[in-house]
């Protein structure tokens, strides 16, 4: 049987949120800067720029890519041969 505390639960899920919310993947940003270079019009091109620089300074200052970035839904698999230790576990993913 295994064992998983709770604050390992809680520590993993809060750097997952920090990192989806100062980096994109490689692929989103590829395709944003992508789309920057093919965009037509002057707004898009203008709006896909600050998209980009949004995305480096997140990188570069540990700030969040959008000051709006959502809600986290957390799916969970988990073994019968898994042991919980700690709080509940929906108060640690909510945590």
């Amino acid at each position: 049987m295994r064992t998983i505390t709770t604050d390992m639960i809680i520590q993993n899920i809060k750097e997952m949120c920090i990192e989806a919310n100062l980096h994109l993947s490689s692929d989103m940003e590829t395709v944003i800067h992508q789309a920057r270079e093919n965009e037509d019009s002057t707004l898009g091109k203008q709006i896909l720029g600050q998209l980009c620089e949004n995305m480096e300074i997140a990188g570069a200052d540990e700030i969040p890519i959008c000051q709006d970035t959502g809600m986290a839904i957390v799916f969970v698999k988990l073994g019968q041969d898994v042991h919980i230790e700690g709080i509940n576990l929906t108060d640690a993913i909510n945590e």
